[in-house]
């Protein structure tokens, strides 16, 4: 896996450089480090013990890079240059004016990045409990696939989540109280989401990480949201772009929004 890990120096990047070490640990991986330009406003120490442990986990096979511009240009500049499999950042933590004039670094990489995209959360060392968020279309099997992959490689148990919404996404700044329904009422509401769902379900059961398949209504940010603080989940698994037209904007921007609001380390597939 060619892995592209964003690293400033700041107390949030200490999550992605915890990240990238269990990576390390589970994974055949190509690791290149990228800070910014000439080293600005970051610890020099601080850099210097990150690449420290980055050589010694990688055996001395890292490569370092550094592009000019903000951390969303650099990342872009780097990916458009060269070709990676994932691209790992963790959040900026803008607040106020900065995230007004400046917006989301996470937002930007994710909404304008062809590869997938890790936004670190925490300073996991483990990864044990992963929640598939998955649509009812065959696109999101390409997702699960990938997820499936990560739980056997780092020894997980994934949980699949789909939320059966019968509101469009024009109105997910609505709220709503979730019903009490059976599964099979839920399906009957989406029953072409079914044969999909099942299909899911034997991919992961197939390399024996399958937890359990959880059904809910609502609204698609509000149950995903919910069920993290529920489930006990390590990483969020989300994909991207299984839609066109106008669904993709509103499917773009609704993964957006998980992505920025999610308190777990979240993958964004594509």
């Amino acid at each position: 896996m060619q892995i592209l890990l964003y690293v400033d120096g700041s107390n949030n990047s200490q999550w992605a450089l915890h990240v990238a070490l269990t990576l390390i640990r589970h994974f055949d991986t190509q690791l290149t480090l990228m800070i910014p330009d000439a080293g600005a406003d970051a610890d020099p120490a601080w850099l210097t013990a990150a690449r420290e442990q980055l050589t010694a986990a990688t055996a001395g096979d890292l490569r370092e890079v550094s592009q000019p511009g903000t951390a969303e240009e650099a990342i872009l500049a780097e990916l458009a240059a060269h070709t990676y499999d994932l691209v790992l950042l963790a959040p900026a933590g803008r607040r106020g004016l900065s995230r007004l004039l400046h917006g989301s670094r996470v937002a930007q990489v994710v909404r304008q990045s062809n590869t997938s995209v890790l936004v670190a959360r925490a300073p996991l060392t483990e990864i044990r409990r992963m929640l598939v968020s998955v649509g009812g279309t065959r696109q999101s099997l390409e997702m699960v696939e990938i997820a499936a992959q990560w739980a056997q490689a780092l020894g997980a148990r994934a949980t699949l989540l789909h939320v059966v919404s019968q509101l469009p996404l024009f109105f997910q700044g609505l709220t709503a109280e979730e019903g009490h329904h059976t599964s099979d009422e839920l399906l009957a509401i989406e029953p072409e989401s079914r044969a999909v769902l099942q299909e899911a379900v034997d991919m992961l059961q197939r390399v024996g990480v399958f937890d359990q398949l959880l059904l809910r209504e609502g609204l698609v940010e509000e149950r995903v949201l919910g069920t993290l603080e529920t489930e006990g989940t390590d990483l969020l698994v989300l994909g991207a772009n299984a839609a066109s037209g106008v669904n993709r904007l509103l499917l773009d921007d609704l993964c957006e929004r998980l992505v920025q609001k999610s308190t777990v380390t979240t993958l964004v597939v594509r």
